[in-house]
């Protein structure tokens, strides 16, 4: 059985614990005291051999990757983008404290732990769509077979099927979609706004309604549909506000890479970019406690394409 490799996706205590080998670390030499007690004292190294068995080993392979994807990808992360989604996670939740509540919940003690989370998540990403960039020809197979432009929707979600089809009689009955859709919509996303929702794409689409996706796709604009039920088990009325048709593939290319990549980077990949950024990088482990953190990194395996 292989290895399995961890990504460090949310390793925030991984991370902490990094920290706290290191800086000791750099003093494990002079023999200094961390704690003293009438019962003994707790040293440096004691310290260190202790976080080695118990946490070291998923540090070291954290730390080495972030040292990694920061040299090869750093450039392609910009921290205001990170800061800006934090502080529109801050506006969603209600404020500063009712997000650091939930990601408390969550293991995840402050809010640059969270942020220093995003980065990495964003890090593995990019060295994911390095290891899935396409070729001209690949995008253009592609757009021909796979991609459609994102549409939009709105819509009236409830939790059965009897409340659905109440809401749909309705609808036939002449209401009105936005004003059904703020009385009654459970969805506390789009309720608001009279059910209408963000762009979705064909992708994303495909993963909510599953096997009722082209329920929701052969619909018109302005066509409004009977209750669907989504692949959560809850039931939603669909309204398609705006379909867009192809134009061109020049035209389209822009959305087109980025489906391309919203497609292809999966768990699959980012492991498999991991593991050719180790082969490429000659880390070499100089600590015989740690030989063999990597051992899952050095295994062969055909190229990942999620095909």
């Amino acid at each position: 059985m292989k290895t399995k490799i961890n990504l460090m996706i949310g390793s925030i205590i991984v991370l902490v614990i990094a920290v706290v080998i290191l800086s000791v670390m750099l003093f494990t030499n002079n023999g200094g005291t961390v704690v003293k007690t009438k019962s003994g004292n707790v040293s440096q190294t004691e310290l260190y051999d202790y976080l080695k068995d118990t946490g070291g080993a998923a540090a070291v392979e954290s730390l080495t990757f972030k040292k990694i994807l920061e040299d090869k990808f750093g450039d392609k992360v910009k921290q205001a983008d990170l800061d800006a989604k934090v502080k529109e996670l801050e506006k969603q939740y209600g404020g500063k404290d009712a997000l650091l509540s939930a990601l408390t919940q969550n293991g995840i003690t402050s809010i640059d732990a969270y942020k220093d989370t995003l980065r990495t998540q964003a890090l593995v990403n990019e060295a994911a769509r390095e290891y899935v960039k396409p070729s001209t020809k690949e995008l253009k197979e592609f757009y021909d077979k796979t991609w459609n432009p994102d549409f939009t929707i709105s819509k009236i979600a409830v939790a059965d099927k009897a409340s659905a089809e109440k809401i749909a009689k309705k609808l036939k009955d002449g209401g009105d979609f936005a004003k059904l859709a703020k009385s009654d919509s459970q969805d506390t996303a789009t309720a608001p706004n009279g059910g209408k929702a963000e762009p979705l794409s064909v992708t994303a689409a495909e993963a909510a309604y599953g096997d009722m996706f082209k329920d929701v796709y052969k619909l018109k604009e302005g066509a409004v549909s009977a209750p669907i039920k989504t692949s959560s088990g809850t039931y939603e009325i669909i309204k398609m506000d705006k379909k867009p048709a192809k134009t061109t593939f020049d035209k389209d290319k822009k959305a087109v890479t980025e489906a391309y990549y919203a497609a292809k980077v999966t768990s699959d990949t980012q492991a498999a970019a991991l593991k050719k950024l180790y082969k490429s990088s000659d880390v070499t482990v100089k600590d015989s406690a740690f030989k063999d953190v990597f051992a899952a990194y050095k295994e062969d395996t055909k190229k990942v394409n999620n095909n």
